[in-house]
């Protein structure tokens, strides 16, 4: 079995003495390949993109069907602007907390 750090993991952890801290998030290192990472940024992009895009065109079909001028277009868009914002707010917020990663991959 193995011995357990002092922050709790299974980890090997270079000690330097009695002083030193626990690793945190911070430390560790993305060791996903950049196809991934790519991967992940398209389909965040994507996303956001489509939620700006089909509650619009959602109204508009709703203005069609019911015979309204852009009102649902109008909501249809701005619900989409908003819905956008809460998509980015969350991708910033945890991009901030996540680990730089500093290797040549």
């Amino acid at each position: 079995m193995r011995d357990r750090c002092r922050c709790g993991c299974l980890e090997a952890h270079v000690s330097t003495g009695p002083n030193d801290k626990a690793p945190n998030d911070k430390d560790v290192v993305d060791g996903r390949s950049a196809t991934a990472k790519a991967s992940e940024w398209a389909s965040r992009i994507m996303t956001i993109s489509l939620e700006m895009v089909l509650p619009g065109l959602v109204g508009y079909w709703l203005d069609t069907k019911l015979g309204t001028k852009a009102l649902f277009l109008l909501v249809g868009f701005a619900l989409g602007g908003y819905l956008a914002f809460l998509q980015l707010k969350a991708i910033a917020q945890s991009t901030k907390n996540r680990p730089k990663n500093n290797s040549p991959n």
